[in-house]
């Protein structure tokens, strides 16, 4: 067996490492093939294949080892992850690759999803940059879990604490009182999943992999989803494929594509024998009050399927999913009646109100930045452009100079540095907002962020507006055919 030193993703040394593996011989791994689907069987923490590059890679020995942990490795395993990779490490960690502790395993010949083609020294150019900040202002980590990011967590966690509490277990409230109470407790909701749970789910609160994997799912008492299910739909799939269409599955709980429109939003009421327009797509915000109490329904869904729409789940205990989640629904929906003042008709109107703040806040944050105009829906098999260029193209940031919409967000209008940098805490966005400027300028890549959040919204709503005309347009020419092929028969 071997015995090396290696480097973690911030260059440091970590001690001697044991492998129980050799590289197989180069050759032999070049020849052989691989396929998707045999690349997706090896997806157990003992046997832990990923594809990066067009290659196929032995994680197994190494997950052990891995800074990041081995619960990181165990959710690609058995996928190609190679914008993950590069994505969430430091431009010398592609040293390790193809070395004795991640052996190759052979070259991958198909991916079940579609591949970037383009190539494009942008992204590499950038991250030296952003890596020489970081070194020249002396870091040593970059998500260090600073005291003004503790503060807003106790704050964040305490305020929705206290809002349950006063809501359904203290008595001399009026109603209205406790609706305003769940007015705050729904907003506290939306703060955490974008200040705490969003963070935490790409690695980026704080430095222990520990604390990555067993306190998200704490959270799930506080919020009702499942950080698993979130990571399968969120890290897996939309930062990987944001905006290819029938693969992001973050793209809006209701499709919002080009090329795949909303809902039909036509029922057949066949008592009226027609087409009932059943809301109006420069509407769809409206439904955004219940984009919450969906995903909290998404999370069971895809729990019972074993994947989040395309992405299968790897091999997670259930108890992970089941016991935050039936933890939630007691102290929301049972313990405020039997335990404290409320009925359960009060029970559950309450709810529906917290539910549906945060729904609004949560959907409007997370959905002006990608569903708006002038952001691009890469399409083709495979992807003809780079990705890095297209997660610039593909966002849309805002008011980028406000404090307040920066807070209120979780910083969520400064999108294309997440998805560039997704393993850096959002407070380091702000300062390295001028380095990606620059190398946009430098690679005549557009970067035209809306300058406020109320523009955003607008170019949110025109972009959902365009579709009444296609669906229209889409219907007309059914009819038409529909005329032809009656007329043919006749």
């Amino acid at each position: 067996m071997s015995q090396t030193a290696v480097m973690d993703i911030d260059g440091e040394k970590e001690g001697p490492v044991v492998l129980g593996r050799t590289t197989k011989d180069a050759s032999s791994a070049e020849e052989r093939e691989i396929t998707w689907q045999e690349l997706a069987k090896h997806n157990t923490p003992g046997d832990m294949w990923i594809g990066l590059h067009g290659y196929v890679y032995d994680m197994t020995a190494w997950a052990a080892h891995h800074p990041g942990g081995h619960h990181v490795l165990e959710l690609v395993a058995g996928r190609e992850a190679t914008h993950l990779f590069e994505s969430y490490h430091k431009l010398s960690s592609r040293g390790l690759i193809g070395s004795q502790k991640v052996p190759k395993v052979g070259k991958l010949v198909s991916t079940e999803f579609p591949l970037y083609a383009g190539e494009s020294k942008f992204y590499t150019s950038l991250r030296t940059k952003v890596e020489k900040y970081f070194r020249e202002n002396g870091y040593k980590s970059v998500r260090t879990v600073t005291p003004l990011v503790l503060l807003n967590t106790l704050f964040i966690i305490g305020g929705m604490c206290l809002m349950y509490y006063l809501i359904g277990f203290v008595e001399g409230f009026s109603m209205l009182t406790r609706m305003l109470f769940a007015v705050m407790a729904g907003i506290f909701h939306h703060l955490s999943m974008v200040h705490l749970w969003h963070d935490m789910s790409h690695y980026s609160y704080g430095d222990s992999p520990s604390f990555w994997e067993y306190f998200p799912v704490f959270g799930g008492i506080f919020v009702g989803h499942s950080m698993d299910v979130w990571r399968h739909r969120h890290v897996l799939g939309h930062h990987i494929y944001t905006n290819v269409c029938g693969v992001d599955p973050d793209l809006g709980i209701y499709r919002a594509a080009p090329t795949k429109p909303l809902k039909p939003y036509k029922r057949k009421w066949e008592a009226f024998g027609n087409n009932v327009v059943v809301l109006s797509t420069k509407f769809q915000p409206l439904l955004y009050l219940v984009i919450v109490l969906q995903m909290q329904l998404d999370d069971w869904r895809s729990l019972w399927g074993r994947s989040m729409e395309a992405f299968k789940f790897n091999n997670k205990p259930f108890w992970r999913f089941y016991v935050p989640n039936v933890i939630y629904y007691i102290q929301r929906l049972v313990l405020p009646w039997t335990l404290g003042v409320l009925s359960i008709p009060a029970t559950i109107g309450l709810f529906l109100i917290t539910e549906a703040v945060a729904g609004s806040l949560f959907g409007y944050f997370s959905q002006i930045t990608h569903i708006s105009l002038n952001v691009e829906w890469p399409t083709g098999t495979p992807i003809p452009k780079d990705w890095a260029e297209l997660q610039v193209l593909t966002a849309r940031d805002y008011a980028q100079g406000s404090k307040f919409w920066t807070y209120i967000s979780g910083y969520l209008n400064y999108q294309v540095m997440h998805h560039l940098f997704p393993g850096i805490a959002p407070y380091h966005y702000v300062p390295l907002l001028p380095i990606l400027k620059e190398t946009c300028k430098e690679f005549n890549i557009p970067y035209t962020p809306c300058t406020s959040f109320w523009n955003a919204v607008q170019d949110h709503w025109k972009h959902l507006s365009q579709f009444q005309s296609m669906l229209a347009e889409r219907d007309a020419k059914a009819a038409a055919a529909a005329t032809a092929a009656k007329a043919k028969t006749n």
